[in-house]
């Protein structure tokens, strides 16, 4: 499968991600990678794997909330720019910041992959 790199303006945040087919498979990478860890799968089953910010060719904003609070703004904002009504999550180590979003979007989220993550807790920074 071919895979189309982009970049997204979000609340004027430049957002860098590669897509490969309309698949709703989103993937979240860990640190301190991006997006390019998630080649071999964007070219076997599809899918949108972001530069989350601060990493790769994202900005990386002095203001930005770098909170899980934060991120999970930031990937509702992404989910809903790229119109994915229903995904599923691929997530590894800091990527695990997208169980914030299925939490409060249970219904959007079709499936979880879950290997390594961080386990955010209470207090966590």
């Amino acid at each position: 499968m071919e895979i189309a790199e982009h970049t997204a303006d979000l609340a004027g945040l430049a957002v860098h991600y590669r897509q490969a087919s309309d698949a709703p498979i989103l993937y979240l990478h860990g640190v301190p990678t991006h997006s390019h860890d998630w080649i071999p799968f964007l070219e076997r089953l599809g899918g949108i794997a972001p530069d989350l910010p601060g990493f790769g060719r994202s900005s990386k904003p002095g203001d930005f909330d770098y909170s899980i609070a934060g991120y999970d703004r930031f990937l509702e904002a992404f989910v809903d720019e790229l119109r994915l009504d229903r995904f599923s999550l691929v997530m590894h180590d800091w990527g695990g910041v997208g169980l914030a979003l299925a939490q409060r979007f249970p219904e959007r989220v079709e499936r979880i992959v879950v290997f390594p993550v961080v386990p955010f807790l209470p207090g966590f920074r």
